[in-house]
């Protein structure tokens, strides 16, 4: 009988596919479109109404989630605690968010009662009343929040690195106690009004629903005028710069690091993505190596791409001890630079294919995973078949694309730094 030698790991060998399921699109008899994938065994459906307005089309920080969130509040007919009850009633749940570019509401609720939860998210939407003690409620937790989050050297580090990446851009916008302090209801009643209600918006339905969720659906949203406007965007500029936000008693530094980059529909980008993994986007990168293995500076450092409509920007975040931060900043320049100057191992490169591989068909495990993907060909205007091509553009890179990627796309003289605690 041999013996496993576990000092051996195992042959990593390529997923040769990852099934993507296309929705079925229906058109409301007003154009509005749904997005269904038709799960017989998932009995909880999720049903998503995504609106075409975020923090973009704002005009105060933080105006469309605060839109948003108080639609649950109460409406003309029911104060919080009875939706809240009504939902409860039939084990269903809401998810009211809202980002850079879209605002949403999630409805998780089983097919057997979809008929009885999909009114009550008509009502939130279309009857919102913003009750004054609600509202002054909503806006106290909002305060103390702010105020909890304004000792963390993480919330200090990503709010100046956002408001100095996009400076004058509406992506920039941060949000400060002396505006939370007498925040304007009139004016997220205005952008419920004006914005929300006025938005193009999709439906995205998952799960074992039937031709009634879909009359219900037809029932309550084809009387909508639904003419999707076109808008006119601003795109972000940025320059480089250093900031340091200074935060005497902290025993621990957070450090933001990057730029603006290509986005998902540019032929480099997944060259970029496979060079931003092999710099910190897993566990065995380069960043993590150096400067949590070898130097102990931190429990994690990672570099990621975040894609919103108008932009796409470049990040390295860590939080390293307040002592060896600038230790930390020489090591993050000089792994950027090497990734500049000398090709990746053939083997380091597969490896890292393997592991972006192996995490997209990780996370496509279930239908509400796909649909995800669908509102992110949508978001960005991207092709059909474009995570269908995942796998064969993945596979094509090769290490002088990765070489071309760091030194075309992470100009370190290009990049915004922000260090938030003590110096």
């Amino acid at each position: 009988m041999s013996t496993l030698d576990r000092s051996i790991p195992p042959q990593a060998q390529r997923i040769a596919h990852i099934p993507i399921i296309s929705p079925r699109k229906i058109l409301l008899s007003n154009q509005l479109p749904i997005y269904a994938i038709h799960v017989p065994e998932q009995e909880i459906l999720r049903i998503s109404w995504v609106f075409d307005v975020g923090a973009y089309d704002s005009d105060l920080p933080a105006q469309s989630l605060y839109a948003i969130q108080m639609l649950a509040e109460g409406t003309k007919h029911k104060t919080a605690q009875e939706i809240n009850e009504a939902i409860d009633e039939f084990g269903a749940f809401l998810d009211l968010q809202s980002d850079a570019d879209q605002s949403s509401i999630t409805l998780y609720t089983p097919a057997r009662y979809a008929l009885n939860t999909i009114p009550i998210v008509t009502e939130i939407l279309f009857e919102a009343s913003f009750p004054d003690e609600a509202w002054q409620i909503f806006l106290s937790k909002e305060q103390k929040s702010l105020q909890i989050n304004l000792q963390k050297t993480t919330f200090l580090a990503s709010r100046a690195f956002s408001n100095t990446l996009f400076q004058n851009h509406p992506y920039g916008k941060i949000l400060t106690a002396e505006l939370l302090a007498n925040y304007p209801k009139a004016e997220v009643i205005r952008f419920y009004q004006n914005q929300l209600l006025q938005s193009a918006f999709a439906i995205y339905l998952t799960g074992n629903f039937s031709d009634n969720t879909l009359q219900s659906l037809e029932k309550y949203f084809s009387k909508l005028s639904y003419k999707p406007q076109p808008k006119k965007y601003q795109f972000p500029q940025t320059y480089s710069q250093k900031i340091f936000v200074e935060k005497t008693d902290s025993l621990q530094n957070s450090l933001r690091i990057g730029k603006l980059v290509i986005g998902r529909a540019h032929e480099d980008y997944i060259n970029l993505s496979v060079c931003s993994t092999i710099l910190g986007g897993y566990f065995g990168s380069r960043l993590m190596q150096n400067i949590r293995e070898e130097k102990g500076l931190t429990y994690g450092i990672y570099s990621v791409l975040i894609n919103m409509r108008m932009a796409t920007y470049f990040a390295i975040s860590a939080d390293v001890r307040a002592e060896a931060y600038q230790i930390a900043l020489q090591e993050i320049y000089k792994e950027i630079q090497i990734l500049q100057q000398k090709k990746v191992s053939e083997t380091e490169l597969e490896k890292v294919k393997n592991y972006m591989a192996g995490s997209m068909a990780n996370e496509l495990t279930n239908a509400n995973a796909q649909m995800n993907l669908q509102s992110i060909i949508h978001l960005h205007h991207l092709p059909d078949n474009y995570y269908e091509c995942f796998l064969e553009h993945l596979y094509a890179v090769t290490t002088t694309d990765v070489l071309e990627a760091a030194q075309k796309y992470l100009d370190c003289s290009e990049m915004v730094e922000v260090v938030a605690g003590r110096k």
